[in-house]
Order: structure tokens, then sequence, then C-alpha cells
């Protein structure tokens, strides 16, 4: 099973995707999609490596049930759960049995980076922040820090 640096390394990855993509969102708004389920995915797992006692889960439906029954992940599995929800429609084009003929009838273009990105993804990497003490190194943040910020911790791999 991967390690918490092999998961921040596969959210790090991630990130340069959706990087690649927002250009072009109107052409690929679905992949942009998948690649932040997946980074908040890794992020999540990578988490759950260091503070849960069985440092994995076993596929989506357990890491559902760890991350919504542990009050500790409450923040992380509020914005999770609408990254996993619009990657279903991405990959499948249905989300708890509606269907849709595509991606942008279930989500419009212009609201994915701002909903997805900035809000849902961002909120996920927070409660990283919060649950780890700081940000891991070389994993780009999906929203640009403020000005006035200071700059992110680093954090070594356990």
């Amino acid at each position: 099973m991967p390690t918490d640096v092999e998961h921040f390394a596969a959210a790090a990855r991630n990130q340069e995707l959706i990087t690649h993509l927002l250009p072009q969102i109107s052409v690929f708004p679905d992949w942009v999609a998948v690649a932040a389920f997946y980074k908040a995915m890794h992020l999540a797992e990578a988490v759950l490596f260091r503070t849960y006692h069985a440092k994995h889960t076993f596929g989506h439906d357990d890491r559902h049930r760890v991350l919504k029954s542990n009050r500790r992940y409450e923040h992380i599995y509020k914005h999770y759960r609408p990254l996993w929800e619009a990657s279903l429609v991405a990959r499948y084009l249905e989300v708890h049995n509606d269907g849709y003929p595509k991606f942008t009838d279930y989500m419009a273009t212009p609201v994915i980076q701002a909903k997805l990105i900035n809000h849902y993804l961002n909120q996920v990497e927070q409660g990283v922040t919060r649950l780890l003490g700081s940000w891991p190194v070389n994993v780009p943040r999906c929203v640009a820090q403020p000005p006035n910020s200071p700059p992110a911790a680093a954090t070594t791999g356990s």
C-alpha cells in the first residue's frame, strides 16, 4: 500500500494535470473534475496514513465510511464528497441513479473552477493542513495563496 509521501506525490501530479487543463476547461470539463477528485482522494489517503490507526482504506466505500464516521475527518468529508459525486458524473454520466447526457448538464463549465477547484478542493486542502499542522512540501495548492498569507510550512513523510 502507498505511503503518505507517495499519496502526496500522486496529489501533486493530479494538481499538475488540473493546472494543465484549466486553460482549456471548456474542452475538458469532465477531466478537470476527475483530476480534482483524485487529488482530494490522495490527500485524504495521505491524512489517513498519518492519523488513522489502519493507515489505509480499501476502496471508495471504505474511505467514505471512515471519513464520514470519524468526526476528526468531518471537514474533509464534507468537501470530498461533492468532488467524488462530480467525478462519478464525469466518468459514468450518472450519480445517485440520476443520468446526464454530458457532464456539463450536471455542472456548467463556468461553475467547475469556482465550485470544484476553488471551493471544494481548496477546503479539502485546508482540512489537510488543519489535521497535519502544515501543508506538505512539493504539493502545489489548487488556489494560489493570498500574498499576505504566510508560506506553508513543509512537512516530511513519516
